[in-house]
């Protein structure tokens, strides 16, 4: 993992006004947050309930056996006894409310947010620390003590810390070890109004972390208020790497079925798709995964440009001012913006959003572009990068603040011209979600509540993930008038009457690469399917002394041979590894197709085909190389999406009530009757994490809303998404 930390000491990465630095060889990784505006009081009805349930949810899962065996705790027990620290007396917090519940003890009930916080510690393992904002001095350090004073909460009396390891501010202690004690000095008390939040884990996945610390932020949040304004992971990435060297494994550790995150994140760094930068939320795309988003753009672009479609560039800086033009517009993008307020040491007259989507500038050069009927329709697409500044945690490809995609952007004379593109680029992207990355797809209208910020209405293209969760893969809207009216977007018609243009937007982004890794890929490694392969065979020669300059000569001749009929090859003549580790390597990468010749293969006048999706081995004759080759690959490909297209249909539900609907929604998609009412989708979305992904263009209207039970307006599919 990249580091975000470039030297050992003196380093940190800047949350707003929050700093936290590392000045030990630890590999502590810390998910930081701020709250401001939060309400502090004592828990209410059900937040008590919420911790009863926690308690009985731990004497289920925990005894003592367990939690010593627990990879969290172990990590937590070998970082104390490096820095010599009694782990009976100062156990993380975790470990220890665990041990207090299984003792037959209630979990404390201080406040809504210390409360909250014991909820999540408990429920993850994680050690949390919670502490008011504005009793904190200058930036965050993890160090060891100097021979300080420390005053833990409730004891009433302060300690002498020698050599221990603590979190501290510029003036005081916060913590001993990492959130095993917190100071009295800035514990959470009614008259806080701003708190920080920091969840402390050792050797732990940045994955795992951001999930953790985004369950707390939700937990306070709804039981306290207040306004997240930032939200950053930060990791002493220098001991980080070092374990990693003394860790070193080629491949994948975890299996997909039995921990689908970890899989994913080990499996996008070790098939050398992507890294992680010292920008939270941002990744770099390594040549591997680039490669696919080119092969994604070229065959996009092709389509598109055939249906007369042009590709400009805008700015990448918004005016603020661009930005505000339309009211719903803004209102669902104003969280995610990232601005430019100064240009060097000078600030600028106004702010500069980074272009979350482009609909604002594009359009303020729209309504000097057209004028008449015969300026219709302007096609136009444009290939770039966009910014949103989420805090939800992020997922590399699926979730990251910048990321790659396509926007087009269309005006035209009448709606049904709007409608009928909309449907267009839909059916393009279909064909292409489909049958080029072997991934199915259902179509139809997002929910009013689900439609893009502006849009008159939105369909959505949508898969299920082998976790059983919708992925949605792209976005066709109507824009309606809404834009042409806010920019003034006019055209005189044939009629010789001023009217409105009507507009459409439309994209995919860089997600689909995340949908491809995670659909079709194994325990081995990346699969891909042949059409989208950068590189569709690697031939790997099984070299003997005796023989290596003859196998290393046919493997060329076959490469060129290759090469002729179209296909991209690799030739792995490296002589430092065996046939077994390339074997690994190249299936750890996703290359489709593997070639295999030796000596006794050069006799008999053959080669070995191996299937990266199947691991099926044929034997093909050389003169039959081309034709063999051409079904393999032909039936990768089916096979592929025939197996997806299985698990989708095999994942859809039906439901009458919200018992089957409770029932299934683990186990993928719910199709149900819903009356179109917002609570009852708000509804349905709290008591079960499930959002209404679309509701089909074949829309067979029967029976009851599956929440109220009054009859049916739609058939809607519900799921858990990404």
């Amino acid at each position: 993992m990249k580091s975000y930390f470039k030297k050992l000491t003196n380093t940190y990465t800047e949350m707003h006004q929050m700093k936290i630095t590392f000045k030990t060889d630890d590999p502590i990784i810390i998910g930081s947050a701020i709250i401001k505006g939060a309400t502090i009081k004592q828990s209410d009805e059900h937040l008590k309930k919420l911790m009863k349930e926690t308690e009985n949810k731990a004497k289920d899962k925990w005894n003592i056996n367990t939690l010593k065996e627990e990879k969290i705790f172990k990590n937590y027990r070998l970082l104390w006894k490096k820095h010599r620290m009694d782990y009976n007396r100062y156990r993380s917090s975790g470990d220890s409310l665990i041990r207090r519940i299984l003792n037959n003890k209630h979990l404390y009930n201080v406040n809504n947010v210390v409360d909250a916080m014991n909820i999540l510690s408990t429920q993850t393992g994680y050690s949390i620390g919670v502490y008011d904002l504005d009793k904190i001095t200058g930036d965050i350090t993890i160090r060891k003590a100097k021979n300080e004073q420390f005053e833990s909460i409730g004891t009433k009396k302060d300690i002498t810390l020698k050599n221990e390891l603590v979190v501290a501010d510029s003036t005081k202690v916060l913590d001993l070890g990492i959130s095993t004690s917190s100071t009295e000095k800035a514990k959470i008390t009614k008259s806080t109004k701003n708190i920080l939040i920091n969840v402390y884990a050792v050797s732990e996945d940045t994955q795992n972390i951001n999930k953790a610390l985004d369950q707390t932020i939700k937990l306070i949040t709804q039981f306290a208020g207040g306004t997240v304004t930032c939200s950053e992971i930060f990791k002493n990435d220098v001991a980080y790497m070092k374990e990693k060297e003394e860790k070193q494994d080629l491949g994948l550790t975890v299996k997909k079925s039995e921990d689908f995150s970890e899989w994913y994140t080990q499996l996008i760094q070790k098939a050398k798709l992507a890294d992680y930068s010292s920008v939270s939320g941002c990744i770099v795309f390594r040549p591997d995964s680039y490669s696919i988003w080119e092969k994604m753009k070229d065959y996009i672009d092709k389509k598109i440009k055939a249906l007369g479609h042009k590709n400009v560039y805008f700015p990448l800086l918004i005016p603020e001012k661009l930005l505000t033009k339309e009211a719903e517009h803004i209102e669902g993008f104003t969280p995610e913006v990232a601005w430019v307020t100064h240009a060097g040491e000078n600030k600028l007259p106004e702010r500069l959003a980074i272009r979350p989507t482009s609909e604002t500038i594009m359009y303020e050069s729209y309504s000097d572009w057209i004028r008449s009927h015969r300026d219709l329709p302007l096609l136009l697409n444009q290939w770039c990068n966009v910014v949103r500044w989420e805090f939800k945690h992020a997922k590399p490809f699926l979730r990251t603040r910048e990321f790659l995609w396509q926007e087009g952007h269309t005006a035209h004379a009448t709606k049904e011209d709007a409608d009928k593109e909309v449907m267009t680029i839909l059916d393009v992207y279909r064909d292409f979600m489909e049958n080029i990355l072997a991934i199915p797809v259902l179509t139809g209208k997002k929910t009013e509540s689900e439609k893009f910020a502006g849009a008159l209405y939105t369909t959505t293209l949508e898969a299920l993930m082998p976790d059983k969760k919708a992925l949605q893969m792209g976005t066709s809207h109507c824009l309606g008038q809404n834009f042409a009216k806010a920019f003034d977007i006019k055209f005189i018609d044939e009629d010789e009457k001023t009217k409105y243009v009507w507009q459409t937007s439309w994209g995919v982004t860089t997600r689909m690469i995340g949908a491809l890794i995670m659909m079709h890929s194994d325990d081995k490694g990346l699969v891909l399917p042949p059409k989208i392969a950068q590189t569709q065979i690697v031939i790997v020669p099984i070299i003997f002394d005796k023989t290596k300059k003859e196998t290393i000569d046919k493997c060329r001749e076959i490469k060129e041979s290759l090469e002729s009929e179209g296909y991209t090859v690799i030739l792995d003549d490296r002589e430092e590894h065996k046939a077994g580790f390339k074997y690994n390597e190249w299936e750890l990468r996703g290359i489709p197709i593997r070639i295999e010749l030796g000596p006794r293969d050069i006799e008999k006048k053959q080669l070995v085909i191996v299937r990266r999706d199947t691991s099926e081995k044929t034997f093909a004759k050389e003169e039959n190389m081309i034709p063999e080759l051409k079904k393999s690959l032909e039936d990768m490909q089916k096979d592929l999406y025939d197996k997806a297209k299985k698990h989708m249909n095999d994942n859809i539900h039906e439901a009458q009530n919200m018992e089957e609907f409770k029932k299934n929604i683990d186990n993928g998609m719910i199709l149900a009757g819903w009356c179109k009412s917002p609570e009852c989708e708000e509804n349905i979305k709290d008591e079960t994490g499930a959002t209404a992904r679309l509701i089909p263009f074949d829309n067979k209207v029967k029976g009851k809303c599956v929440f109220c039970g009054k009859p049916a307006k739609h058939i809607v599919y519900f799921a858990r998404a990404y």
